[in-house]
């Protein structure tokens, strides 16, 4: 679509979506398809920083991800 060919606008989007997901997932937090939504969220949460970080390499990008993935895995995941 031409409307996503643009860096802010995909962007913008992606931000739009893993807003509405995390909304989603803690209003219906005890069922499993806020599960479903909280893992569409970290995989968006990927997705993010890959445009935001488009211009720094490869190394901090990752990096970036997999603190941004962690740290999301750990406030969402259920408390042993």
């Amino acid at each position: 679509m031409k409307i996503f060919k643009s860096r802010k606008s995909k962007l913008t989007y992606q931000i739009t979506l893993f807003i509405i997901f995390l909304g989603i997932g803690f209003l219906l937090h005890p069922s499993e398809l806020a599960n479903m939504l909280f893992f569409g969220a970290g995989v968006g949460d990927i997705c993010i920083v890959d445009i935001a970080l488009s211009n720094h390499k490869v190394t901090t990008r990752t990096g970036v991800a997999i603190v941004l993935g962690a740290t999301f895995f750990l406030f969402t995941s259920p408390r042993f």
